[in-house]
């Protein structure tokens, strides 16, 4: 199991009278909470409990989070007390911690799956940093000179790099071993330490890096409408679960969790192969997979027979658009059923079929998440 823990102790100086009664983390970005945000995107990982490492007007996120759940995931909120700086924080749970844990800086973003970290830290190294470009590189000297060598270990450079701290972490539990006192900082003290000590990795990323930490980067995210859920996008996913077949969810929960990040009814999943490129077989709103004007649908027994309606067997999928290559007909090895034809709830005619997964024993492999 893995733990996750969210700094957010400090009181924000740099946005003035805005955090005289409201901690940074709980500053309502277009409507939403900031610490809901961040809460929101960790709860969807294996986590076990989230720890929020609270001291400035603590009393709010105890009364608004400490021992309530999100998405099964508990809420604990820790008085850190006066602490000077993150590393007492951080000092002060050293008993609480157990596992093996993800850690966040309560007042930034990182659009990324953290779990990459945890999976790129596979030897002898306290942990993993994010790392991204920093725009500002030659007017923020703040760990303006670090950079990544060909181990992946984290390491300062001579000269100035576009490379800055992301604020979210992978640490294993002994990190935790590694803070020998109440005063230092997590910044200043521990990860220097660490990155001489060619002990902690990095992990390059350019995915959306937000920090709320000033009245221009507030200004900006309310302008631009960002983390406002927008009621007209469409989703359309597709590939299947393969390798990660434990990890699967159903139809309706998987949709339901999409919907609370962008805010739509409207997700979409489809079914389609590499071997047959430009054809797709879209699901409608109640589920199911139709044909397209290009496309063929047919499903064959152990025989290799066609079934009738409602009967299981193996797909076959046919297209008119391959010309170069011969995957106009393939005889696949996913197992599904032919539902009905012209009689959709949708609306739409033809056939519609359902798709059960794969035959067992077959080779995994794909374009998706066959990693």
């Amino acid at each position: 199991m893995t733990d996750a823990v969210i700094l957010v102790g400090g009181r924000g100086k740099r946005l003035g009278k805005l955090t005289l009664n409201t901690p940074k983390p709980l500053i309502k970005i277009n409507n939403k909470r900031f610490l809901d945000i961040l809460l929101k995107k960790i709860s969807i990982l294996k986590i076990n409990k989230i720890y929020l490492l609270c001291s400035y007007k603590k009393e709010q996120f105890f009364k608004k989070y400490h021992l309530k759940k999100i998405n099964n995931c508990k809420i604990i909120c820790i008085d850190e007390g006066r602490q000077k700086d993150t590393g007492g924080a951080l000092y002060k749970i050293k008993n609480k911690i157990k596992n093996n844990f993800f850690l966040y800086n309560g007042d930034t973003y990182l659009d990324l799956n953290v779990n990459k970290l945890s999976r790129f830290n596979k030897n002898n190294s306290y942990g993993t940093m994010a790392i991204t470009k920093n725009i500002n590189y030659k007017k923020n000297k703040k760990l303006n000179n670090i950079n990544i060598n060909k181990l992946g270990f984290v390491y300062y450079s001579k000269s100035r790099t576009h490379f800055m701290n992301a604020g979210v972490y992978f640490f294993k539990k002994k990190f935790l071993n590694f803070i020998k006192n109440k005063k230092e900082s997590l910044e200043n003290d521990i990860l220097p330490k660490l990155i001489l000590n060619n002990s902690i990795k990095g992990y390059y990323t350019t995915r959306k890096f937000i920090d709320i930490g000033s009245i221009k980067n507030l200004n900006y995210l309310k302008k631009n409408k960002i983390f406002l859920k927008k009621k007209d996008t469409i989703l359309f996913h597709g590939g299947g679960w393969k390798k990660i077949e434990k990890n699967k969810v159903s139809r309706r929960k998987f949709n339901l969790e999409c919907k609370n990040y962008i805010g739509s009814n409207k997700i979409y999943n489809y079914y389609g192969m590499i071997e047959q490129t430009g054809s797709i077989f879209l699901e409608c709103e109640y589920g199911y997979f139709h044909s397209s004007i290009f496309s063929e649908i047919f499903i064959r027994d152990n025989n290799l027979k066609l079934s009738p309606i409602k009967k299981k067997g193996l797909i076959q999928v046919l297209s008119i658009l391959p010309l170069s290559y011969p995957g106009h007909n393939i005889l696949t090895e996913d197992v599904g059923k032919i539902e009905g034809i012209d009689n959709c709830k949708c609306g739409r005619k033809g056939k519609y079929f359902s798709i059960e997964g794969r035959v067992p024993g077959t080779e995994i492999r794909g374009c998706s998440d066959a990693y």
